[in-house]
Order: structure tokens, then C-alpha cells, then sequence
């Protein structure tokens, strides 16, 4: 019975580690009918790749009444594949994305709770990075 419980523990770990570097994890929390925390909605930014958030910018929201979070989620994505040049975008996840979820997880208390107050932190942090880029 031990051997089962750590074999368990072990895939839930490699499973979770994995949809973190996939950029899978807001997709986790809604499979429980739960809101993503500001970091997961940002892992997903900063892991998924051009087409998934290309898809992400232009899909349709089937509720009728679209949840805050997937229209700040619909709108951030539009932000970051608002390029033609590939490099740019994985740019911006590397030295802006990617830096924003760690500081998400290391001070969360730093930053607002809201879908409005995500967008504006992305949204700043790419434009300042769009303007120091020589693309």
C-alpha cells in the first residue's frame, strides 16, 4: 500500500510540473470551478506558445456572461501576440513574463487580486518592454 501512495505523489508531482511548464495551470484550477491565481494566469502567458495564445486572443467565450478573469485572460493574450515577429514574443515571455510570474509567486500580497489589475500590470510591463526592444 506504501509503494501506491508514493507512486501516486510522484505523477501528481511530475503532472504538476508539467502543466506549469506547458503553461496549463489556469485550466487546473477551472477544471474545479475555481478562479486562477494572478500567477497561474500569468504562467499561462508566459509558458504557452504563439498559436495557443493566438487561439486564446481570438476564441469566442461561450458563457453568456463571460467570467472577468477570461476576458482579462482573452485580452492579455491579444497584448502579447500583437506582433508579427516571432522573436519578439518569446522575448517578451522570456524578460517580461516569466520574471512577473516569479515576482507573482514570491510577493503575492504586492500585487492587486483583480482581473483589471492584472491587465494593467501586463499591459505596462509589455509596453515598456515593446519600447526598449530593437525589433
Amino acid at each position: 500500500m506504501m509503494r501506491h501512495g508514493k507512486t501516486w505523489k510522484r505523477r501528481r508531482v511530475v503532472g504538476d510540473a508539467e502543466r506549469i511548464l506547458a503553461g496549463r495551470c489556469v485550466e487546473h484550477y477551472r477544471q474545479y470551478g475555481l478562479s486562477p491565481p494572478l500567477w497561474a494566469v500569468v504562467n499561462d502567458l508566459a509558458h504557452s506558445n504563439l498559436t495557443a495564445l493566438t487561439k486564446r486572443a481570438t476564441k469566442r467565450i461561450m458563457w453568456r456572461r463571460p467570467r472577468p478573469w477570461e476576458l482579462a485572460e482573452q485580452h492579455l493574450a491579444a497584448v502579447l501576440v500583437a506582433t508579427t515577429n516571432p522573436e519578439e514574443f518569446l522575448c517578451l515571455q522570456q524578460e517580461v513574463m516569466v520574471p512577473l510570474e516569479l515576482a507573482l509567486l514570491d510577493h503575492p500580497d504586492a500585487y492587486p487580486e483583480t482581473p483589471e489589475g492584472l491587465v494593467d500590470i501586463v499591459s505596462q510591463a509589455v509596453g515598456q518592454a515593446r519600447n526598449g526592444l530593437d525589433f
